[in-house]
């Protein structure tokens, strides 16, 4: 069996010998080879058996680089045969049935391959076609769009077909490394990876020439009227477009230094451009200067002048205070004006930094004729320093920073600034009082907040609320709220005697609003004491301050009015709520009140 198989493999061999021819084109969308690299041991780490099918591999190298030298060759037919009899071997190997799974990558590699070479031969059909054509429109119409189009066609070809190339080659390391151990013929492949070589550098040649052809010679030129300049100084940049020898109108050029561009202008007719360039924003040394141009009428890339040199010299600066005012202060600040020049040209959009004995305080730019002004106030904290330990006349300078300008720095004359220990002094003072306005006024509110109304509970003490006592009425606690204005609901209408008010407030209580009823019964009080006693009751009278004109009036109504203004504080200002307990109370000494009045026993007291 392995007699006649080497017999087979020899017979195969020689046939292969005459049928090489091929064509080399590039791949639109590429595979990348696997790389497999199975173990050069006993049977390559696999199960695949070398030695019996060696004669495939040879087979397989065989018409592969038949495909390739066809195609350097430009024989299209040959090229396809051979492929015919690439894709016959390929499918003997899929015969195979492999499981391990090195073998399956092999044979996956294998299966890609066809891909290679079928996309090899197709793209150079396609170059060998545009080739032709272009050929013609060389000679003929060069700037044409279609020899445009072609030319670009050429060029995507030629480099998918350097692409290709690479793809070849790796995917052939995958297929024939273990075969090669085992006494693979290598000469097909040398063959194959030099016959590809050759036609890509053939394909490379051929797009360079129609590119040449189809943008002919194409040039474009740059000077400059002077090589040297300072700032504000100008520099005219010229030029031409030339095509074939002859001008190029409506190009547009690109003017650029350093690799950065200033300006895009466009040529005229006879394909001239310039240029007038301010040394403005730019630093102090040599700079290239180039131009480029993509003309719109005519194919072409990007094509640039030679580079020119220029160098650009910092020019020095004036930098002079025109005028100070004012005096270091919180309130007034400090001004200071003054103007930059270099040479008799105003230093535009500069910047300045003004100092303060020696620091930095200020920043500011100049106008468009060089101008610049400085408003200084001084911070609280240094200026009381400054007033404090310092000197009672300070130094004040302006110093120019040149940045990107092609200029030197420049400091200006140092100047005196009078320190004004009075405006210090009134704001100290003003501090201090507004300082002590705020804590009063704070301290004022949380006394308020931090105050609280204890109440009693339903069912404590309250029988003792109507006899005379000197201070808290028993059973009940002091609602301090001296401060607080009283709060008045609507009263019954005059006439009514106090029966409509405990009238009032027994349905305001069965109703459950005791707070309200409480309310009404203190309220009635005061309006009883109005109308019947001539006692001068205000409303911006606190509740207490009330009750110390009552006291001071009708001494006998002290208690019973005292128990009342509680019973009205706790249900307006404790927070808590009142009991009917606390509302009979009310009535009570509401009752007493009015009894009192009316018996004519107030005004004399008892």
């Amino acid at each position: 069996m392995r007699q006649f198989c080497s017999v087979h493999a020899i017979i195969t061999t020689a046939s292969i010998a005459f049928i090489l021819a091929v064509t080399i084109v590039p791949m639109n969308a590429q595979d990348i080879p696997l790389h497999v690299q199975p173990s050069v041991q006993a049977n390559g780490g696999s199960s695949f058996d070398y030695g019996a099918n060696l004669y495939l591999f040879d087979s397989l190298a065989a018409y592969a680089a038949g495909i390739s030298v066809n195609v350097s060759q430009h024989n299209f037919a040959g090229a396809d045969a051979n492929f015919a009899q690439y894709i016959n071997v390929v499918s003997e190997f899929d015969k195979l049935n492999l499981t391990n799974p090195e073998d399956i990558k092999l044979i996956n590699s294998i299966g890609l391959s066809k891909e290679d070479y079928r996309q090899l031969i197709a793209d150079a059909k396609q170059f060998e076609t545009l080739s032709n054509q272009q050929a013609v429109l060389s000679a003929t119409n060069p700037t044409s769009p279609q020899s445009l189009q072609n030319m670009r066609e050429l060029q995507r070809i030629s480099s998918d077909l350097h692409s290709l190339m690479s793809t070849i080659d790796a995917r052939n390391k995958d297929i024939y490394q273990n075969a090669r151990v085992h006494g693979l013929d290598t000469a097909p492949l040398d063959r194959l990876d030099a016959a590809l070589g050759t036609y890509v550098d053939q394909s490379n040649a051929q797009v360079s020439n129609v590119t040449n052809a189809v943008f002919r010679n194409a040039q474009t030129t740059l000077q400059a009227d002077r090589g040297a300049g300072t700032y504000l100084d100008v520099i005219q940049f010229s030029g031409r477009v030339l095509v074939n020898g002859a001008g190029i109108s409506n190009s547009s050029v690109d003017i650029a230094i350093d690799n950065a561009s200033v300006a895009t202008v466009t040529t005229n007719a006879t394909g001239d451009y310039g240029y007038a360039y301010t040394i403005e924003h730019i630093k102090a040394g040599a700079h290239d200067v180039m131009a480029s141009f993509e003309a719109p009428t005519i194919p072409s890339t990007l094509i640039n002048s030679s580079a020119i040199n220029v160098n650009v010299t910092a020019a020095n600066v004036t930098n002079v205070i025109t005028s100070t005012s004012g005096k270091t202060s919180l309130l007034g600040g400090y001004e200071v004006k003054g103007v930059i020049t270099a040479g008799d040209r105003p230093v535009k959009n500069a910047s300045l930094l003004l100092y303060l004995d020696n620091k930095s305080v200020a920043k500011t730019m100049t106008d468009g004729e060089g101008k610049y002004v400085f408003t200084y106030h001084a911070s609280a904290p240094d200026y009381f320093a400054s007033v404090a330990i310092g000197p009672a006349r300070h130094s004040v300078y302006t110093l120019f920073d040149p940045g990107d300008l092609p200029l030197n720095g420049a400091k200006s004359g140092v100047y005196a600034v009078a320190v004004d220990p009075s405006e210090s002094y009134v704001a100290l003072i003003g501090g201090i009082t507004a300082a002590f306005v705020v804590v009063i006024a704070y301290l004022t509110v949380v006394r308020k907040k931090s105050r609280k109304a204890v109440d009693v509970t339903a069912g404590e003490h309250v029988e003792g609320i109507g006899d005379e006592v000197s201070g808290t009425p028993e059973g009940y606690a002091t609602v301090p709220h001296e401060e607080l204005e009283r709060e008045r609901i609507a009263e019954p209408e005059p006439g009514g005697g106090i029966d409509d008010l405990i009238k009032g407030a027994t349905s305001a209580m069965e109703e459950g609003n005791f707070n309200d009823a409480v309310t009404l019964l203190y309220e009635g009080a005061l309006r009883v004491l109005s109308e019947t006693a001539s006692i001068d009751v205000t409303s911006d009278m606190t509740h207490w301050e009330t009750l110390s004109a009552i006291e001071n009036s009708v001494p006998a109504l002290s208690t019973h009015m005292r128990t009342l203004t509680y019973l009205f504080e706790l249900a307006n200002y404790s927070g808590k709520q009142a009991t009917r307990e606390h509302v009979n109370a009310a009535i009570r000494e509401l009752t007493a009140v009015y009894d009192n009045v009316m018996s004519g026993r107030g005004g004399g007291g008892s």
